[in-house]
């Protein structure tokens, strides 16, 4: 047997077990594409009277904060039916005036007892209880971009009687480290 035929050969068998290894993961995709086709057949119909709060939870993201009110701001929803309420939670940062510098209500809690996402989100959510105007809240979070029709389309599937829904988040900094490198490939 010459040495090409049998790299040739090696090739194949090399070949052959890519796709044996390959083949579990590549079935995967193929039954969740199957089974989000339905879902994207399915249309929605615009709804705007929603009254609609975005809670956007920040610890010390200044870096990010005005970038991401922006985008919020920017939605085509109307301005009358939402509001962008940033909750500035123990920042020892300026994150505070930049979100409001850049257009967003400002909720400051100082509580190092309770630090987190949670506690956060848990005092925005009894703010707006309170004030009672407030039919549906959306949670981004600080470091997020999101796209122009990111409201609409929330109202729209609450208003066909969804609970609650979730969009597809990607990762903005994909290639800044390994670490987001990772998460973009696992969302």
């Amino acid at each position: 047997m010459s040495s090409s035929s049998s790299l040739a050969s090696a090739s194949r068998i090399l070949d052959a077990a890519a796709g044996i290894v390959a083949a579990p993961g590549a079935m995967a995709g193929l039954y969740l594409a199957a089974l989000s086709v339905p879902v994207r057949l399915r249309v929605y119909a615009p709804d705007e009277s929603i009254r609609l709060a975005v809670v956007v939870p920040a610890h010390n993201e200044a870096a990010d904060i005005q970038e991401t009110v922006a985008s919020l701001l920017a939605t085509t929803y109307p301005t009358s039916r939402r509001r962008v309420v940033v909750v500035a939670d123990n920042c020892t940062d300026n994150t505070a005036t930049l979100a409001r510098a850049a257009g967003a209500e400002v909720l400051e809690r100082h509580n190092l007892d309770q630090r987190g996402k949670g506690y956060a989100l848990e005092f925005a959510f009894q703010s707006l209880i309170a004030e009672g105007n407030t039919d549906a809240v959306v949670v981004v979070d600080a470091d997020t971009v999101v796209s122009r029709n990111l409201l609409t389309s929330c109202a729209a599937r609450l208003r066909a009687g969804e609970l609650a829904v979730q969009v597809d988040y990607q990762v903005r900094n994909a290639d800044t480290s390994w670490r987001t490198r990772l998460l973009h490939i696992a969302f």
